[in-house]
């Protein structure tokens, strides 16, 4: 099957099952997501990806970058807030409730909370 032949059938399927805004592109960046998010090596995701730099794999990861941060976060239980007078984790974590995108992590959105 050609290439567009593939992105022909794709775009049928999704039709047949009401999915819109479908691209075979968008497989990528799932995967790629799917993978650091499920603590894949960037290293291992640049050469399964066939990409070249490194910006590559900054484009790809970046829309997804802010939740994976949050994520890793919860997961590892760092800055838990503590309840001084018991010692007792309070169960939410000092992320819980900030957004922003990843250029707010850079330092190049100020609007992040």
């Amino acid at each position: 099957m050609t290439p567009d032949g593939a992105r022909d059938v794709l775009h049928l399927r999704a039709g047949q099952a009401g999915v819109t805004d479908v691209h075979p592109h968008r497989f990528r960046h799932t995967f790629a997501h799917r993978w650091l998010a499920g603590g894949g090596q960037e290293r291992d995701l640049i050469i399964l990806a066939g990409w070249r730099s490194d910006d590559m794999l900054s484009r790809y990861a970046a829309s997804t970058a802010v939740e994976r941060a949050h994520d890793a976060h919860r997961r590892l239980g760092l800055g838990e807030r503590r309840d001084p007078a018991t010692g007792s984790v309070s169960g939410r974590s000092l992320v819980d409730g900030v957004t922003g995108s990843p250029a707010a992590f850079r330092g190049g959105d100020r609007r992040a909370a």
